[in-house]
């Protein structure tokens, strides 16, 4: 029962971490204002610029480590076959 009561929060913690990122992409490409993206966020503008800044450091983050993690995949993949 605990578990389901934990994985409902966590879904419901990524649907709202993912809803503020739509809008603070919709906000960096053009499509809304940063006040309109504060409107739809329910925030001011100070703190939307704060989450701005903080999910565009993550997913700063989140592209090299995926770049990386390619990378090493390519790299092991051609190795591999050099050595058939």
């Amino acid at each position: 029962m605990e578990e389901t009561g934990r994985r409902h929060k966590r879904e419901k913690e990524q649907k709202l971490a993912r809803e503020r990122a739509l809008v603070i992409l919709r906000v960096r490409t053009g499509a809304f204002t940063a006040k309109e993206g504060a409107k739809r966020l329910g925030v001011s503008r100070k703190t939307y610029y704060e989450w701005e800044e903080r999910a565009l450091k993550a997913m700063c983050c989140f592209a090299n480590y995926f770049d990386r993690t390619i990378l090493i995949k390519l790299m092991l993949a051609d190795y591999f076959k050099g050595s058939r």
